[in-house]
This record gives structure tokens, C-alpha cells and sequence, in this order.
């Protein structure tokens, strides 16, 4: 076999072990029915409650808690919508509507939620999801380590270490699990910046576009900025002056200008969104990270998966954030061998691997100053600890590859000469795991093993990584070096990570009750109980007007706070099906219990009524009151609608209200409706007003203005009409009309880099 040929087979083999070990990993998920989100918390509410199996425990994990509350949901909606041929840009199942597309966390157009639009049901696309973020994450470590010169077993074990990192398999169900594959290939581009070659700025385009589209502007930028810190590192520690970087610093910013267009489509419906949010659904970080923190880098288990107290400090609460990090203990085990050899190492690619390396221990630091610190800088208050986190795992992988890479070069001088070094550096990374671990030993740690088993584990491992460093001293191979180290970095990065993986019976994750089943029945809207706050209906595809993954519209927000002292403001929500306890029943919706009618009974003590004086989702109002701008302290049960920007001029005569009703072919961003025989007056659809929304009355377009702050409104005249409205939201077309530019600049530019690199070849002087 030729050496191309040999080369490219040892390639082919990573890639496929990298996929086999994803497989590996995902093995429950995938072939035993299990699903990776932390379901347990929804078997405890009153709708799932009848599928919990006894003996189960609740989940204590509040970020598993928004994973299953928040994002399933979201993608259980993905699902819905491709199934049917439906809009992903308006979601009508809370909150009276919410954009969808536009609130960037859901993922719609990530490139791991392509499974939702093809696969046949939620729970095995998220399985086919999960398996393609660690490969992808995988391929881009081991391709980024070949592209810096890497052979490739030890380009496998920085793409074993990619694919097994705490952001992407550890958080796999969160939206940070979406971006970080990608940051590998960001680095490659860095680096080639760094080069002088300038000519790739569209690749880094593509990479900024591809982790925009993940969901989580947090880790977004994050990557930017250790992507732009390792930058100035290099620039710094090679020497080389700003003017010779001009061209770089231009193409660096023409690729985060061209990936910003490139994601238009999804960025511009969110500066929208925002504007008109009371709640964007980011997650507020309760996790404070300290010094005393570092012990995990050593012991990964040592935080168990609980919560506690220390010296009255409260533990993080989300201890997935405290796990990230742990780096791995291959690549913790051999920094000592790095500072034994750095001397042998040459100088361009000793400042790369420590320019990324001092870059990460930066960002760590930063994380490790306290929230309440963040808090105060501008910009830094919207990271949590976990955002500064993201780069470390990658970092220490390319050093510890880097002094394996070495170390299986050295001649016999200067093998002898690192082996002096190495016992003075080891005994220094044994004092400092000692001093951190110590000084934590009084932890609360529920659900941990015992630190004796903790220890037993760490130095097991570790003296196998030693019998590896000895064999290839008298045996030096690169091959057996790098998969050598690769079977190790699994054994370690999977053990340390696997138990804190949330895993739930598939059958358990929003099962179809007898009471969900009931509330589906109803084919309406759900209004009621305070507890609704906290049940994600969506999950079942249920509507319901409150809003429980944390998602929220200011107008939605102000008619609902109005609406919980006015209950008979409800009715206008067009939600003709209420669930309440019998607390509700005796409290705030007493003055319309003789309206109610009950409609079924369930064993959790909660009723589900028929409101008989609701109005329905369309009705035509006579008499309204107009006003500028919108305020909740006029709404009033006994006050005519708020009509806001207009004065329609009607006629309060007496007649009999229009008979109206929606079309079957109604779909989730167009509701026909259909009027007979109206007086003028103003057509008032209970579904949210957003920017975007339009209509037509009988075929001509209309003006749709909002009615009490929150619902749709236009304006009809006597007679029989057909009203369409229809969201067409022209964020998303200019973001759409961006993106499509950009894609086309990005094409061209890597077609001149293609071109460039093609004669490069053929004419190499």
C-alpha cells in the first residue's frame, strides 16, 4: 500500500472508531428505549402523575428540569410542524401564540435538529440528535488535529476528547451541546490567520454561522472571544507586529460580518423577539463556581450529583456546570510531561499549544471570581461560569497530544533529561491535587462514591497512563502512543461523565394519560389553575395560555397580571376550557362559578369546566374604546375592548352578534375565519398580536392592530366576510434575503480559496 493510500485508510479508521465509541455511548438511548432528558420532574405533576412507577424519586436538578420543561417541548413541536407541513415561525400552543423561529434557543434550524423534520417520532430523532452531536464533535477534534499536524492516532485522541467533553456530552440536551462541536474547526481557522492566509476567511464564516444557528448566543460568544483571545495570545508571545496582521485582522472580521449575514434568518426575528419579550427563556445562572471548585479536575465524582451545604456556602446548582471542569484525566495526567519536554519542542508549536492553553486558564479564572462580580461588568453578566468554561477540554487535549507527540520522538539524552524533569513536575501536580481535594474534604457530597473508591479510581487510571509512557520508551510508536491513549481518554471522560447524564424511560417522558387524553378531547384552549404555570402541555400538544417554558410577551405578561385580580377578563382569551382546584373554585374564580359547567373529575382533585359565558377564539365587537397606547389599568369585565392606533367608527346599534367560526383549514401561522351577516364592527381573534401578523377581509388586505394589548384585531364592515390572517413577518424575510447573500458570498469565497489552493498544487514554485 502506498503511503497516501496508508494515510488516508488510518483516517478512514478514526473517523469510524470515533462513530463506534459515539454509538457505544449512546448504546441506552438508543437500543433500550431510553430517552436523554430528566423526565422524573414532570411525573410528579397532576396531567403525567399516573404513569410515575412507584418508588420513584423526584428529580432535584433544576437544569434537568428546564431541559424537560423547556426544550423537549420545543422540539416535540419541531416535530409536530414537519410531520403536517406546517410553519416553524409561529408556535400557537402558549401563550395565546409565540414566535418560534425567532426565539433562537429553540434550535429550529440547527443542524442537529434536521432528525426532528425527517425522523417518524420526537423521542428517536432526539436519540438520532444526541449520537450526531458527538460525532460531528468528535470529527471536528481529530480534522482540526490533522489540519496542526497531528498523526492521526493522536488526532484520535483529541477527537475522543472533543466527543466526550463536558459541554457536549455531558450537557448533550442543552443548547450548548449545539455550538461546541463546531469550535475545533474555529481554531483551525484562527490558526490560519495566524499564517498569513487570509484566503479562509469564508471557512471561518461558515463556523461562526454553524454555532449561531445553535441556539445559545452565550456560548456563541464565547467562542468568538476565545477564538480572538488566542489570537492576541499568539500575536503576543510570536512576536509579530499589528501591520503584519492586517490582513488577517480584515478577513477575521469580514468572517464574523459574512457569518453574522449567514445566520440573519434566525438573528433578526430574535432582536425582534426581544424587543417584544418579558422573557426570552434564557437561563438564569444560580451556579457559582469557586477555587475550592478545582477538586473535580481531579476527582470528576467528587461533587456526587446532589446538593449540600458547605460552611454554610450553598453548592451550585446545576453540578453539570461544576463538572466542566474536569478536562480529563488523560489530559490532566500529562501536563507534567509537557513542562518535562517543552524545551524539545519546536518554537511555533510550543507558542500555539500554550497560547491556547494560557487562553483557557484566563477564562477558567474568570469563571472562578464569582457571579456576583460578573455581575457588575458590562457584557460579562450575561455568561454564566459554564460559557467561560467551553474551550478547556480542547485546549489541554492538543497539549496533552502534543507531549505525547514528542515524547515518542526524544532521542535517549533527551528521554533521560525529560524523565528528571518529570519526577520534579509530578510530585508538584500530586501536591496541588492533594491541597485542592483537602481542602474540600468536609463536602457535602450526596450520591458521590466514597473519596477512597474516588482515589482508587483517579490513581488507577493514572498508573495505566504511566505503564502506556514506559512501554513507548523502550518501544517508541506513535500508533500505540495514540490509540493507547485514546482507549484511555474514553474509559475516563465516559466514567466521569455517564452517571451525572440524565436518563428517563422513554414511555415516561410526557406519556399520554388518561388526563392529558382528556384534555386533548377538548380540541381548545386551557385556561385555569396557577399550576398551569408549571405543566408544559406543550409536550402533549396541548394549548394552554400560560406560558411554562419560561418564554413570555410583554403584552402577555400585563393582560395576565390584570386578569389574575379580574378573572372574568379570562373570557376574552378564547380558552372556553378552564382546570381548577377546588382552591381556585373557592378563591378567585368563585364570581363565575355559576357559569361553570363540569365537564370531568380527576382522581388529583383537579376539575376541568366548560365556561359557558366565554367568548369564543373569534367574535365581532360593537363597541370598543380606542386607545394610543396600550394600558392594563383600563381593562376593565365590564369596559369594551382596548382598540389600539385606531378609531374605528362604528355604530352601536342593537342586533344580534355575528355568528363567526374558524376554518379546518386553519394551520399554525394562517387562521381563516368566517363571519355571517355582521353589523360594522371590529373581528377579534384571542390569539397574541406579534409584528408580522396581517390580514385580508374578503381577498383585500387590512389593517391587524392589537386588542386589549394582547389579541389580533380588524376592522369589518356590514354583510358576510371571510377574513384570512396570515403571519408574515418581515424580520424573516430581510434575515432570509441576508442569509442568502451571504451564502452566496461564502460560496465564492471558498471557491477562490479551492482555486487558489488547486494551482498551489499543481505549481508549487
Amino acid at each position: 500500500m502506498r503511503p497516501a493510500q496508508r494515510i488516508f485508510a488510518e483516517d478512514v479508521l478514526c473517523l469510524l472508531l470515533l462513530s463506534a465509541l459515539a454509538a457505544a455511548a449512546c448504546f441506552p438511548v438508543l437500543l433500550l428505549g431510553r430517552a436523554p432528558v430528566a423526565g422524573n420532574s414532570i411525573l410528579f405533576q397532576p396531567p403525567w402523575e399516573e404513569a410515575r412507577p412507584p418508588h420513584m424519586s423526584p428529580d432535584t436538578d433544576p437544569a434537568g428540569e428546564r431541559q424537560v420543561r423547556q426544550y423537549y417541548p420545543w422540539y416535540v413541536f419541531i416535530h409536530d410542524a414537519a410531520q403536517y407541513g406546517d410553519s416553524i415561525l409561529w408556535n400557537p400552543f402558549e401563550g395565546c401564540g409565540m414566535p418560534f423561529l425567532a426565539l433562537w434557543r429553540s434550535r429550529c434550524l440547527s443542524p442537529f435538529s434536521l432528525p426532528f423534520y425527517v425522523i417518524s417520532t420526537p423521542l428517536q430523532a432526539l436519540r438520532i440528535s444526541v449520537l450526531l452531536k458527538l460525532i460531528v464533535a468528535g470529527v471536528c477534534g481529530f480534522l482540526a488535529a490533522r489540519k496542526l499536524g497531528f498523526a492521526a492516532p493522536l488526532a484520535l485522541f483529541v477527537g475522543v476528547t472533543c466527543e466526550f467533553s463536558g459541554p457536549v456530552f455531558l450537557r448533550m440536551g442543552y443548547p450548548m451541546s449545539d455550538v461546541i462541536p463546531w469550535l475545533p474547526m474555529w481554531i483551525v481557522y484562527a490558526e490560519r490567520l495566524i499564517l498569513g492566509q487570509a484566503r479562509y476567511w469564508a471557512y471561518g464564516a461558515l463556523f461562526i454561522a454553524l454555532m449561531a444557528l445553535g441556539g445559545d448566543p452565550e456560548s456563541l460568544a464565547a467562542a468568538i472571544v476565545f477564538g480572538t483571545l488566542f489570537i492576541l495570545v499568539r500575536m503576543i508571545l510570536q512576536g509579530k507586529r499589528p501591520v503584519a496582521l492586517r490582513a488577517s485582522t480584515l478577513a477575521f472580521l469580514a468572517s464574523l460580518v459574512v457569518g453574522a449575514a449567514l445566520a440573519a434568518v434566525q438573528t433578526l426575528p430574535y432582536i425582534e423577539f426581544v424587543r417584544e419579550a418579558a422573557s426570552t427563556g434564557r437561563p438564569e445562572s444560580n451556579t457559582v463556581l469557586g477555587w475550592r471548585d478545582l477538586a473535580v479536575i481531579f476527582l470528576p465524582h467528587f461533587f456526587g450529583r446532589g446538593h449540600g451545604l458547605v460552611q454554610g456556602r450553598e453548592m451550585a446548582a446545576d453540578l453539570g456546570v461544576v463538572n466542566l471542569l474536569h478536562v480529563g484525566l488523560v489530559s490532566v495526567t500529562l501536563l507534567p510531561l509537557w513542562f518535562s519536554l517543552r524545551r524539545f519542542v519546536l518554537a511555533f508549536d510550543r507558542r500555539r499549544t500554550e497560547s491556547m492553553v494560557l487562553v483557557a486558564v484566563m477564562m477558567t479564572s474568570v469563571s472562578l471570581v464569582g457571579h456576583d462580580r460578573l455581575s457588575q461588568v458590562p457584557l460579562l453578566k450575561w455568561f454564566g461560569p459554564e460559557h467561560f468554561l467551553i474551550g478547556n477540554a480542547l485546549a489541554f487535549a492538543f497539549m496533552a497530544a502534543a507531549a505525547a507527540e514528542e515524547w515518542v520522538a526524544l532521542n535517549a539524552e533527551q528521554c533521560k533529561r525529560t524523565i528528571l524533569w518529570l519526577v520534579f513536575f509530578m510530585p508538584l501536580l500530586a501536591v496541588a491535587a492533594f491541597v485542592t481535594v483537602w481542602v474540600d474534604r468536609d463536602l457535602s457530597r450526596p450520591a458521590a462514591p466514597p473519596l477512597v473508591v474516588q482515589a482508587a479510581i483517579t490513581c488507577g487510571f493514572v498508573l495505566l497512563l504511566f505503564a502506556l509512557l514506559t512501554g513507548t520508551v523502550f518501544r517508541p510508536s506513535v500508533r500505540l502512543m495514540g490509540y493507547g491513549l485514546s482507549a484511555v481518554a474514553f474509559a475516563t471522560l465516559f466514567t466521569a461523565f455517564a452517571p451525572g447524564i440524565a436518563q428517563t424511560d422513554g414511555t415516561l417522558v410526557f406519556p399520554r394519560t388518561d388526563f392529558i387524553q382528556s384534555l386533548s378531547e377538548k380540541r381548545t384552549r386551557l385556561c385555569g389553575s396557577e399550576a398551569l404555570k408549571r405543566w408544559p402541555l406543550q409536550g402533549n400538544l396541548v394549548a394552554q395560555v400560560n406560558c411554562p417554558t419560561g418564554v413570555e410577551l410583554k403584552r402577555h405578561a400585563a393582560f395576565f397580571d390584570k386578569a389574575r385580580t379580574s378573572p372574568l377578563l379570562f373570557r376574552r382569551m378564547g380558552a372556553p376550557a378552564l382546570l381548577l382546584t377546588k382552591e381556585d373554585v373557592q378563591g378567585e374564580f368563585a364570581s363565575i362559578r355559576s357559569r361553570l359547567e363540569i365537564h370531568r373529575v380527576f382522581s388529583s382533585g383537579a376539575i376541568l369546566f366548560n365556561d359557558l359565558g366565554s367568548k369564543p377564539r373569534a367574535w365581532v365587537a360593537y363597541q370598543v374604546q380606542p386607545v394610543d397606547k396600550f394600558h392594563p389599568e383600563k381593562l376593565g369585565v365590564d369596559q369594551p375592548p382596548l382598540v389600539e392606533g385606531v378609531a374605528p367608527a362604528l355604530i352601536a346599534a342593537p342586533g344580534p352578534e355575528a355568528r363567526t367560526s374558524i376554518s379546518d383549514s386553519e394551520r399554525y401561522d394562517r387562521v381563516p375565519v368566517h363571519i355571517e351577516e355582521t353589523r360594522p364592527g371590529v373581528l377579534i381573534l384571542s390569539d397574541a398580536w406579534y409584528p408580522g401578523w396581517k390580514a385580508t377581509v374578503d381577498g383585500a388586505e387590512a389593517l391587524v392592530f392589537p386588542v386589549d394589548g394582547l389579541f389580533r384585531g380588524v376592522q369589518v364592515g356590514e354583510g358576510t366576510h371571510d377574513v384570512v390572517f396570515y403571519f408574515d413577518s418581515d424580520s424573516f424575510k430581510l434575515g432570509r434575503l441576508i442569509s442568502i447573500g451571504g451564502a452566496i458570498v461564502t460560496a465564492l469565497g471558498m471557491a477562490y480559496t479551492a482555486i487558489v489552493r488547486f494551482r498551489s498544487h499543481r505549481h508549487p514554485f
